[in-house]
């Protein structure tokens, strides 16, 4: 059922009615602001890591016994490979139940999970290793994947641990100083609102991609760059026509359900907002990754009721129209009159929730992730 809302007096247009309250509170520790509209507060989470991957080449010098002879760089490359292929081996046959999968049959790729807690079945990492040649000498590169958000700091320990099972010739603590950035999702949770409370902003926009629930509403947005159109015809049908992805929204609760996983704040609604980075070369280390640019730079997310005196329901549906078409497409929704106005009323809007500033908190998120603490044992061999 739609409640009114009253701000200071002022009526604004129907929203969703007041969510539950989040059961268990979220932990203060990850509370960036709370922000309160009438009966309706909104809890803020400070900026965290979610899914990361990261990569590295296993090298002479990661081995807990590298070799010092004068032999050539070709022997030692060489021997370093055997040893690797040997112990993938060994490591696919005997492991932990909480390890699963193993080298492949060719012997030159071996893929790993490793699961957190047996309580969360989804909750698990991946290391990826691969046998490539350069300059006709083999070498091996190591992939980690995980949601640093779902594993924290016992579930990184566990990470390492399975590292550490796999190739247990390497020093885990250098390789980690060692492993580069290819991937970094930050991500902010706002807990008290759905999708279609909120308006989101981001830097040249193009399409946006909405996908909507069972219940009728908008459970996913997904905001790409504007992207140029091609000089000639693409050579395949397959050529992507949407820019990068730059920001998504999706209801964390609806997703968890679906997934037949517990929500983590039982019935109170709570929208994720993340920006995805990658990084294909000039990859920042993972001891760096305080350091990497504000992932929120001209993003702005802001609770719709606020934005202006509106209590028609035509606010409402252009709201809703603008966060699958953009406000260009809601235009041709309304008259020239109401239009313009609702679309300059959803361009200036502020980020009351999500602005640039919020990465002020991001080393706060890293520490609770767990991140800080892994740095910190890269750091331990430095």
């Amino acid at each position: 059922m739609a409640v009114n809302f009253t701000i200071g007096g002022k009526l604004l247009y129907p929203l969703t009615s007041p969510p539950p309250k989040p059961e268990p509170k979220p932990d203060p520790k990850l509370i960036d602001k709370v922000v309160s509209y009438g009966d309706r507060e909104v809890i803020v989470t400070v900026p965290f890591p979610d899914s990361i991957e990261m990569i590295v080449v296993l090298r002479n010098e990661h081995h807990i016994a590298p070799d010092t002879s004068f032999k050539s760089k070709k022997i030692i490359s060489i021997q370093l490979d055997q040893e690797i292929q040997k112990q993938l081996v060994l490591a696919s046959v005997e492991k932990p139940a909480w390890i699963t999968g193993g080298a492949y049959p060719n012997g030159k790729k071996a893929d790993f999970r490793v699961a957190y807690d047996p309580a969360h079945p989804l909750h698990n990492g991946r290391v990826f290793l691969n046998r490539q040649l350069a300059d006709d000498l083999p070498y091996w590169t190591m992939r980690v994947e995980f949601s640093a958000s779902k594993a924290g700091t016992c579930g990184l320990v566990q990470l390492t641990a399975a590292i550490e099972h796999i190739l247990p010739m390497f020093h885990v603590e250098k390789l980690l100083g060692d492993f580069q950035l290819s991937r970094v999702d930050a991500a902010i949770d706002c807990i008290g609102v759905t999708p279609i409370d909120l308006i989101a902003h981001i830097p040249k926009p193009g399409k946006r991609m909405v996908y909507i629930g069972d219940h009728g509403k908008p459970e996913s947005v997904y905001c790409y760059a504007e992207k140029k159109q091609p000089n000639v015809p693409p050579k395949s049908y397959s050529y992507k026509t949407t820019g990068p992805l730059r920001m998504l929204l999706y209801e964390r609760r609806d997703y968890l359900l679906q997934m037949k996983q517990p929500p983590t704040y039982g019935n109170c609604p709570v929208t994720r907002i993340e920006v995805p980075m990658r990084w294909k070369k000039n990859r920042p280390l993972l001891t760096d990754i305080s350091l990497i640019k504000n992932l929120f730079q001209g993003r702005r997310v802001a609770y719709a009721a606020a934005v202006a005196n509106m209590a028609s329901k035509g606010w409402q549906q252009y709201c809703m129209a603008a966060l699958g078409a953009g406000t260009s497409g809601a235009m041709f929704t309304w008259v020239p009159g109401p239009g313009g106005k609702y679309e300059k009323a959803y361009l200036t809007s502020a980020g009351d929730l999500v602005d640039p500033l919020n990465w002020e908190k991001w080393d706060v998120g890293l520490e609770q992730a767990g991140i800080a603490a892994l740095i910190q044992k890269a750091f331990a061999q430095s």
